[in-house]
This record gives C-alpha cells, structure tokens and sequence, in this order.
C-alpha cells in the first residue's frame, strides 16, 4: 500500500483535468523508475491513469 499525502488539488477549467502532487518514499520512487525502464513506460502518463483510476473509484 502506498502511503500518499495530497499537498495540492488544482482543477483546471479548461482542460477539466486534475493536477495532484504527492509524496512517495525513496524505495517507491527507485521501484517505479525501474518498472517503467524495464517495461518502457511513459512514466507520467501511467502514474496519472493510475490516480485518475484510483479515485474514479474510490470515492
């Protein structure tokens, strides 16, 4: 499970989309980069669908 503290919800109007920054810790971080490196993944683009799904679902 990924402990996550939201320090900013920006909406913005024209695009209707969601800016979030969150806090991950170091060993998340290297295991991400390593995931997409090794799956050549957009890193940016898979980790906002993966929020974008998270809270589609979850409330």
């Amino acid at each position: 499970m990924i402990n996550t503290i939201i320090h900013k919800n920006k909406v913005k109007e024209k695009t209707g989309s969601t800016t979030i920054t969150v806090k991950v810790p170091e060993d998340f971080k290297l295991k991400w980069d390593k995931f997409c490196l090794d799956n050549n993944i957009n890193k940016s683009k898979t980790l906002t669908a993966t929020l974008s799904y998270i809270m589609d679902n979850n409330g």
